[in-house]
Parts: C-alpha cells; structure tokens; sequence
C-alpha cells in the first residue's frame, strides 16, 4: 500500500508539474493556463479574460462603432416599428431615412457610371453591419416591425456605455454573419477569442505587422493554429488575411487596436496594429 501510494504521489506530482510548466509548443503557456483562457467566460471573477463592463462614456465616446449603434439606437426607438423585408433587412425606405440620421453612404453611390437611383440595405455595409449587430444582440426585436427592446432602452443611457460596449463586443463574435463566409471559421474563432485577445495583450504592445501577428496570436505549430486551414502561410501571398478579417479588423472596428498603414497601397492584412488605451481598459487577465 506504501508503495501505491507512493506512487500516486509522485504522479500526481508529476502531472502538476506538466500542467504549471511553460510549453513551447503552446507559445509558452503553461498546460494549466491554456485551460483558463479556453473556459473564459468573460465575466466570472476567475475568467482567465474578464469584460469591464464598467467603463464609462467617455471612454468609449471616440469608437465610430458606438456612437453609431447608439444613433441606431435612438433612430429605431423613435421611429420604429420599422418595416424589413422578408430577409428581415430594413427596407429601402428605412435604409434612406437611417442612412441620412446616422450620416452614412453607400458604400457605391454610382452604379455604373450614374447615381444610384435606389439604395438596399446590402448597399449600405456599414448600416447593415449595424443592423444584424443590434438585432443579434436582442436589443432591437422585430415585432411586426423592428423596435427597441428593453435592454435596448436600458443601454442607450450614457451610465450603462459598459455594458452596450459588452453587447457589441460579444455580439460582433458570436454573429456569422458579420464575419466572412469561410467554412466554419467563425465558430473556431469564436472558442478562441480568449485566447487571441490574451496573445495580442502580449505582441501588439508596440506597432507591428498584421502578418507577423497573424501567427503570433495562435501559439501552435502551422498545422494545429485554429485558422491555419483558411490561413496557410505557404506559397499564400495573401497569409493573414484571414486573421485579420476574424480578428484585427474587428478589434479595430470596437477600438481596441489602432491601425495604420504601413506603406500606400498595402493591402489592409499588411498593416501594423498595436493596442489602444481603450484595450488596457477593456480587459483584465487571470492566467
């Protein structure tokens, strides 16, 4: 029995030491701290990644994708029930009469050659995003008619900014639609965003390229990194692309990175990134 036990000991020594132990093959994460960050919740104390849901208005005021969701907001409460189309999009009146509220434009005001006579929701990209994220996130609902939800109402107050900029930032992620058609990507990102804000608090502290961050966010090998199949550096002049259609450009979009452009004429991928003040305020790590 002494020597069972023994033997027990020195297992589950052993297997504690595995799991406190920095790996390389996980980008220097031990066993035990790539668990914490998976299982990230967002709001638990012992989230391996927590959401300040605390932050106040005038720290997220400066994020064009906040002040236009709270235009959207206003518009839809005060105008709505707004008629959508069968696709559940605003219709093209709606469309009109928003993109003149929130100052927008179609993304082609010409159509070959002329003016656009009549503008669809789908010709809008930056309503339409605005749209399906306020509707994925329940704080507008469709009934006969899009309206404000409660929750809507409760958000909008400049008191309650943390908690829209928690909607919008969990909503942008959990949506498929806002994210490129590219298999099941969007579900892969996803289960690791935790994971990915975590590396980026890391390696984008200074200005650094999309591409390099590109592999620096998935602390794998090339053939386990979550968006390697999508992303595959070999022979791919466009690696990266991927990683920042699924998560820099979103980050950005929310204000959490600063973009710029690293030389005329670089496509978006190839641009340097490094965190704003806003993503210090953002999130707290427990790992």
């Amino acid at each position: 029995m002494r020597d069972g036990a023994t033997l027990g000991h020195v297992l589950t020594g052993a297997i504690e030491r595995y799991d406190t132990t920095p790996q390389p093959a996980l980008g220097g994460l031990a066993p035990l701290q790539m668990a914490t960050l998976l299982a990230s919740d967002w709001f638990s104390p012992d989230s391996g990644v927590s959401i300040n849901q605390k932050l106040i208005f005038d720290e997220t005021q400066h994020v064009r994708l906040m002040q236009l969701a709270r235009e959207l907001l206003a518009f839809v409460r005060d105008e709505g029930p707004l008629r959508v189309t069968s696709r559940g999009a605003f219709d093209r009146a709606t469309v009109a009469r928003a993109m003149a509220q929130l100052g927008l434009e179609a993304d082609f005001p010409e159509l070959e050659g002329r003016p656009r006579k009549v503008t669809n929701e789908e010709d809008c990209l930056e309503l339409r995003k605005l749209r399906t994220l306020l509707e994925g996130t329940e704080l507008i609902v469709n009934r006969k008619g899009l309206v404000l939800a409660k929750r809507g109402y409760d958000v909008m107050r400049p008191e309650r900014a943390g908690a829209l900029y928690t909607e919008l930032f969990l909503g942008y992620f959990a949506d498929p639609v806002l994210l490129p058609d590219i298999g099941d990507a969007p579900e892969v990102m996803l289960q690791v965003l935790p994971l990915a804000v975590w590396r980026l608090s890391q390696y984008a502290i200074e200005w650094i390229d999309g591409q390099d961050l590109a592999w620096l966010c998935w602390p794998m090998t090339a053939e386990d990194a979550p968006l390697a199949r999508f992303d595959a550096p070999d022979g791919n002049p466009e690696f990266g692309f991927t990683t920042y259609s699924f998560l820099l450009n979103p980050l950005t979009d929310l204000g959490l990175l600063e973009c710029r452009e690293l030389l005329h004429g670089t496509p978006q991928f190839r641009n340097e990134f490094r965190l704003s003040p806003l993503f210090h305020r953002s999130f707290q790590f427990h790992v």
